[in-house]
């Protein structure tokens, strides 16, 4: 009794394995899963917000070398600066991909 209730128990272990491993992978954020964004802005000092959070000024991303790291997906990422016309442009991050947004405002 004790052998077909451990054969049963195998089977269902492997059964339950080969149908993990076709199944999608899922991804976790924090484990490389970032795309960098360089952002160019004129004039240099306008607040960047993304989704709606400020993060910093433009000047703090405007190099490869030190890019704003987002986390992978859709974006929204917006200029601003008192006296301007904001900027406003939805990216969308992919894993460890570089991309770059340049604008310039306009004043009011």
């Amino acid at each position: 009794m004790k052998r077909i209730l451990l054969f049963f128990l195998i089977v269902g272990i492997g059964l339950l394995a080969a149908q993990c491993s076709t199944m999608p992978k899922t991804t976790v954020s924090g484990l490389g899963n970032e795309g960098k964004v360089v952002i160019l802005c004129e004039p240099s000092n306008a607040w960047v917000y993304v989704d709606g959070n400020k993060v910093g000024k433009a000047s703090k991303f405007d190099s490869e070398s030190n890019p704003l790291t987002l986390s992978n997906g859709s974006h929204v990422i917006e200029l601003r600066k008192k006296g301007y016309q904001s900027y406003r442009k939805e990216v969308y991050v992919g894993n460890r991909v570089l991309q770059r947004v340049e604008a310039t405002l306009t004043k009011e």
